[in-house]
């Protein structure tokens, strides 16, 4: 109904496809199928899995999960923008009122109010992601902290980041629907590798060892799973610390694939159009967006 709105990138609006292997985090999951209103932040470093987490999450309700990927050079208008094109997505008449900032003056106070107030109305409750909130820009946090205040009651918010918010969540304290998952949260269970490990044809009791020393951090797991699915055995005897994990998970890897993390280890962060540039091949980057999706290589961070 609408043209896409101005500097708007689809890449940041569309949830990453979960990969087939990957386990379904029930557990975690439950939480956020709790009822609206609930705001839940997934806290930790890079390889937790928050965006897989984030993506199994959206998958089971696209008819009604905005997306939004930030990057520190958004302006609230270039937030506000995404989150209501993501609206969009599955409700192609809403916002109207948004039309008249791409000739006038944005009014950022207006804009969380008008926000807000459209999915107070919309009829049915809404899933909120904000994937690497962190990289939301510190210019627009009193307007970020106005839409804690004011988030509607039908709504349903998960912020995965990599630090402790700098937002009041005060209100969402006060009516018990605040929830903080930290790294113990997010580490597998020994019965997920369990069955990751079967996903990917990996004898579990057989190279248990292995995965204790990775201690179920789901990065690790993953890439151990992905060694020895390769090679059919351990690489070394013990994977005494990360060093070594790192280093024999890079040894086996497919060819394609330490070429792409070869060409772009220097880049903290990566457009699409950068990366397709660099590597100059259709294949390898799909195999690269795959690999940021897993978080096997990082957080996703192509825009």
């Amino acid at each position: 109904m609408y043209d896409i709105l101005p500097g708007v990138s689809l890449t940041r609006i569309t949830p990453p496809t979960v990969p087939p292997q990957f386990i379904h985090r029930k557990s975690i999951l439950e939480i956020l199928e709790k009822p609206a209103p609930q705001a839940l932040i997934a806290i930790a470093p890079s390889g937790f899995g928050k965006t897989i987490l984030a993506a199994q999450w959206a998958a089971m309700h696209p008819d009604r999960t905005i997306w939004y990927t930030p990057v520190l050079s958004d302006s609230f208008k270039d937030l506000v923008f995404h989150c209501v094109s993501s609206l969009r997505r599955f409700k192609p008449d809403a916002a109207p009122w948004i039309e008249k900032y791409r000739t006038e003056k944005f009014d950022s106070h207006k804009a969380v109010i008008e926000f807000a107030n459209e999915i107070a109305t919309i009829g049915f409750d809404v899933n909120f992601i904000a994937d690497g909130s962190h990289n939301i820009n510190p210019e627009n946090q009193v307007f970020t902290q106005q839409w804690a205040e004011l988030v509607p009651e039908n709504l349903k918010t998960l912020y995965t980041r990599n630090n402790l918010p700098p937002i009041n969540y005060a209100r969402a304290i006060s009516i018990d629907a605040f929830h903080m998952l930290k790294p113990i949260d997010l580490a597998f269970t020994d019965e997920e590798v369990e069955v990751l490990a079967t996903n990917y044809g990996v004898d579990y009791e057989k190279h248990r060892e292995i995965f204790w020393n990775v201690q179920n951090w789901p990065a690790g797991v993953l890439m151990t799973i992905k060694t020895l699915s390769n090679s059919g055995k351990a690489v070394s005897a013990d994977f005494l610390d990360s060093q070594m994990l790192v280093a024999s998970t890079l040894n086996n890897l497919d060819s394609e694939i330490y070429e792409i993390i070869e060409q772009l280890t220097y880049f903290a962060n990566i457009s699409k159009e950068q990366a397709s540039l660099i590597l100059n091949n259709a294949s390898k980057i799909q195999s690269f967006e795959r690999l940021a999706a897993e978080g096997t290589c990082g957080r996703r961070n192509i825009r």
